[in-house]
């Protein structure tokens, strides 16, 4: 069936042969696809303009295994971008294409996508981050407890003390050193979506990376690989103090 004028964006774009490129697209009805886009390498071309990543689009393709791009349409710029907020979208992008099925529509994890990549370029990056990170392992099943404790235990206490165990939740901290340490109160502030904190802010990254990696299904993310490479060659690059 033909599809027409669907909300989707560019994930990742490849060459498929010397005019084409093949385009890996999150819809909000479809979830993840691969789709041709037929000649648009070519100067000439009315869509070559419009696909880029970031940037919301009104997509349309035909049938097929592989789907042949019939229009990409927007109505927004995609303005100016950061170095720092570039890498981090392109953070943004691996982790969609890493864990979502293909053709599985997760329209309530797209619009967390599209409120990410409008957050990256106009507030603090780490905040937007460990909020997607959050809302997709609640996505896909691995969602976080960060309200009361493990193995239905009390409200979690804001004054509190606590070590995370991946796979059950927060425990009190007492007496033990297993799991992840962390406050009750960065645990609230991370169910709450309230990160302006520094201090909550930087346990919830350790949370929320650690739960990533724990199910990441690859070997390595590309876009920390560049900022490790920023780190080495450019240390005092602006944004090699990124943690993504």
């Amino acid at each position: 069936m033909r599809r027409t004028l669907q909300p989707g964006f560019i994930l990742q774009t490849r060459p498929y042969t010397e005019s084409s490129l093949l385009l890996e697209v999150f819809t909000r009805e479809h979830g993840c696809l691969s789709l041709l886009a037929k000649g648009v390498r070519r100067l000439k071309s009315p869509l070559r303009a419009a696909l880029l990543p970031f940037r919301p689009l009104l997509l349309g393709w035909g049938r097929g295994r592989l789907p042949v791009l019939t229009a990409a349409e927007t109505g927004a710029p995609l303005g100016d971008w950061r170095a720092l907020d570039w890498v981090c979208a392109c953070y943004v992008n691996e982790l969609v294409m890493g864990f979502l099925p293909r053709a599985d529509p997760h329209a309530a994890l797209y619009d967390a996508y599209a409120e990410t990549i409008q957050r990256l370029r106009h507030t603090a990056a780490q905040a937007a981050l460990r909020i997607f990170e959050k809302r997709l392992l609640e996505e896909i099943g691995f969602g976080l407890l960060l309200d009361k404790e493990a193995h239905g235990g009390p409200a979690i206490d804001p004054l509190a003390d606590y070590r995370y165990h991946l796979l059950q939740g927060p425990l009190p901290a007492a007496g033990s050193d297993e799991g992840l340490a962390i406050s009750g109160r960065s645990l609230l502030a991370l169910h709450q979506e309230q990160l302006e904190d520094a201090a909550v802010l930087a346990e919830t990254r350790a949370l929320t990376t650690w739960a990533v990696h724990y199910h990441w299904p690859k070997s390595s993310l590309r876009s920390r690989e560049v900022l490790h490479a920023l780190r080495r060659y450019a240390p005092d690059s602006p944004f090699t103090s990124l943690k993504a």
